[in-house]
């Protein structure tokens, strides 16, 4: 395994478990770490995320992730476009997107699954209190929202996914014993 993608919404775990996973030697090795890419955007260049995201923002950062994917021969990242898609779709059906925008996203996601640009794709469901760091938004009607639509992109485009619901370190072994 290559390209791992851990997916899910906001404050579902997958940064603390790319963190973990990173402990493990072998991983360091063998993975390079693909995490905090809009956060940068917005810490960097004072973009807006979350439900006051916007077009160049979105535009962006589905790039940055699209490059470092294409780029990276061996690679675990927290996000995937899965995640960018699902905002995106937010976002859109708020009318705070492009449809320009949304077609160019939409087509690359889809070309890029079905090309299995991906080795393994790991979904995080929400099971954890959103944890107030500053950046995520709190809001938890949002952030099911969000969840169900990775869901539905997962389900309509028949992505093959393992659920991960564990604790972080479960969550961790269940990932290694999977890509070791």
């Amino acid at each position: 395994m290559n390209k791992i993608i851990l997916t899910g919404t906001q404050g579902t775990g997958k940064t603390t478990t790319l963190n973990l996973l990173f402990e493990n030697k072998k991983i360091k090795k063998k993975y390079v770490k693909i995490t905090e890419v809009f956060r940068s955007l917005a810490k960097d260049y004072n973009m807006p995320l979350n439900k006051k995201s916007t077009t160049t923002t979105q535009t962006i950062g589905f790039n940055k992730y699209l490059e470092k994917f294409l780029l990276t021969p061996k690679f675990i990242s927290d996000r995937g476009l899965i995640d960018v898609m699902a905002y995106t779709l937010y976002l859109f059906n708020k009318k705070r997107i492009d449809h320009l925008t949304y077609n160019y996203q939409i087509e690359l996601f889809k070309h890029y699954h079905q090309q299995e640009l991906f080795d393994e794709v790991f979904y995080f469901p929400i099971q954890f209190p959103i944890e107030k760091d500053g950046v995520r938004d709190e809001d938890e009607i949002y952030r099911k929202e969000i969840d169900s639509i990775i869901r539905s992109l997962l389900i309509n485009y028949k992505i093959p996914h393992i659920i991960v619901k564990d604790t972080f370190e479960k969550s961790r072994d269940l990932i290694l014993k999977k890509i070791l």
